[in-house]
């Protein structure tokens, strides 16, 4: 029988053994469970800086002053640190006078994404060598996609073009050749969508999205999970395959009410007494949500979301075999019945629970500005943090048996891949909670823990109210916020040995929470900002990387 029940049946943990400590994907883990192995350094001061993203400021201003921009997770082994960078030259679509300027989302081709690879030497983080990739991200998106690599013994694997890995000497920097699924030839409608994820035995999983060229949601789209064997021979399912019982491509889904409808909604009944319904489309292909990791079960088994190329709102959990074979696929739909009269603004009358755009019961979205991915919890099921939008612009983390049964879900604030604590023989989950709507701000922004059954053990709760920037020579000024609090813009908290939950603020500093939820340290780190969430990550010495306005600040004692 496989072994899932990790806690209690006795079986070793996932990430024992000599790289116990190393972060080595998304999410650390092939679970994704974002633990440490020891306990952190207190985050006393800065021990190392690295720029990232050399057009932050450029991207702020066409993001009028939101940074949307998803960065990799420093991947760690020992004294080794790797960082996804940007270079090249950067097309900005708002001019120096703030009018907008001659560009388009295909501009991105003119930046360059790297790996770069620097090593802890005598206190000092240096760099050591930089990989080139030739990827580039998916065309005509309001938050840049994510570029992420993953680490397998001695090999980095990097997203390239053409939905290819390049596997890359790690201690080098040279490329050893180019993993290609698809064929000889690179096809530039195909994109690598998401980080690859390595499981226990060496295979790299990822995730591959095709798109015609020109605008990609004008038509329809085709994705396909890839499997790599340690020995780099390839195999790939079809997601249109992987899920069968999803409407046909050509089949009529329900999409929303129409902008102008009538407030508030859902509209009143027809005139023959039947509820009112939004406007039906052909749904399109089933395709990964981009920018997801896929999780590997401790047996081998693969967790990964798909979605109605132009619909989030079918989505699916979808586990497979470790041969590419369909195991089950849940759907989102019809799980929820929080939304009118509960967690909804709507029209009086309404159906108590449905979904106001929709007058359907909610379904749990997969959205592309997200990086949500699944999570292999210690006692065999899976949680992943789904968009629903209708409760104040949050989500839903929804939580699944091994078997693919809905098992329960928690009201929570979007896009979070909760990270794992285990302690005695329980665990429990650790998640961003913001209200970005629907209370006073000084209420809204939390961190949450949670019991394995979704009860909160405790919250922890955003109080700073300064807008702070740390100038050239390191000294930092701040602006009162009149009593406004900041939310918390981590996608993938770190906990350490010791419980400590490590995550960062829009108010600029990353925060270090016991295990009470009683804030025990803070560092300042750049400046505040609204920004696209960001992972924190811990290494086998205790320090702490964390990221803000395109830069990595490394904290410690």
């Amino acid at each position: 029988m496989a072994c899932l029940l990790l806690l209690v049946s006795g079986c070793s943990e996932p990430g024992t053994g000599e790289d116990a400590c190393s972060w080595t994907q998304f999410g650390r883990d092939p679970q994704h469970h974002g633990a440490g192995c020891v306990v952190a350094q207190p985050p006393e001061r800065r021990l190392a800086e690295v720029v990232l993203d050399p057009f932050a400021s450029e991207e702020l201003s066409d993001g009028d002053g939101s940074l949307r921009i998803h960065y990799q997770s420093p991947l760690v082994v020992e004294d080794d640190v790797y960082v996804g960078i940007k270079s090249g030259q950067y097309t900005p679509c708002v001019d120096g006078q703030g009018q907008q300027a001659p560009c388009s989302p295909e501009a991105y081709a003119t930046q360059t994404w790297s790996e770069a690879h620097y090593r802890w030497k005598s206190g000092e983080l240096q760099h050591q060598w930089t990989f080139d990739s030739d990827w580039k991200p998916l065309p005509f998106l309001r938050s840049e996609q994510l570029f992420h690599a993953a680490i397998h013994g001695r090999t980095l694997y990097v997203p390239g073009l053409g939905g290819t890995l390049h596997r890359v000497d790690r201690e080098t920097g040279h490329a050893r050749d180019r993993i290609n699924p698809f064929g000889d030839e690179l096809d530039p409608t195909l994109y690598v969508a998401g980080p690859p994820s390595v499981g226990a035995d060496g295979s790299v999983y990822y995730n591959v999205l095709q798109v015609e060229p020109g605008d990609p949601f004008r038509a329809d789209a085709h994705g396909w999970l890839v499997k790599v064997s340690p020995s780099g021979s390839t195999r790939i399912a079809s997601y249109a395959g992987l899920v069968p019982e999803a409407p046909a491509a050509d089949a009529l889904c329900y999409t929303t009410f129409p902008a102008g409808t009538p407030a508030p909604l859902p509209p009143p009944p027809n005139a023959d007494g039947s509820p009112a319904l939004p406007p039906q489309a052909p749904c399109s292909s089933q395709r990964p949500g981009l920018n997801v990791a896929p999780a590997i079960s401790p047996d081998g088994i693969v967790f990964t979301l798909s979605r109605a190329h132009r619909n989030d709102r079918y989505g699916y959990l979808v586990a497979v075999n470790p041969d590419l074979t369909p195991r089950w696929s849940s759907s989102l739909r019809e799980l929820l019945q929080d939304g009118c009269g509960k967690k909804a603004t709507c029209r009086e009358g309404a159906t108590p629970g449905v979904e106001p755009g929709t007058n359907l019961p909610p379904a749990g979205r997969v959205v592309d500005g997200a990086t949500s991915s699944p999570v292999v919890l210690p006692d065999g099921r899976i949680a992943y943090g789904a968009f629903t939008e209708y409760n104040g612009s949050r989500g839903h983390l929804l939580v699944f048996s091994q078997e693919g049964e809905f098992a329960g879900s928690y009201d929570f604030g979007w896009d979070i891949t909760p990270a794992v604590y285990r302690h005695g023989a329980t665990y429990s989950l650790i998640l961003k909670d913001n209200h970005y709507a629907v209370l006073p701000r000084d209420e809204r922004f939390y961190i949450t823990r949670l019991s394995p059954e979704l009860e909160p053990e405790w919250k922890a709760k955003a109080v700073f109210d300064e807008r702070c920037i740390r100038d050239d020579s390191g000294g930092v000024s701040c602006q009162p916020e009149h009593g406004n609090s900041f939310e918390w813009c981590i996608n993938a908290p770190a906990v350490d040995a010791e419980g400590t939950v490590h995550v960062a603020s829009e108010d600029g500093h990353l925060y270090a929470i016991d295990q009470q939820g009683i804030v025990k340290g803070r560092h300042f780190l750049q400046r505040a900002l609204r920004s696209s969430y960001t992972p924190v990550v811990l290494d086998g010495q205790g320090r702490i990387y964390a990221q803000n306005v395109g830069r990595l600040v490394v904290v410690g004692r």
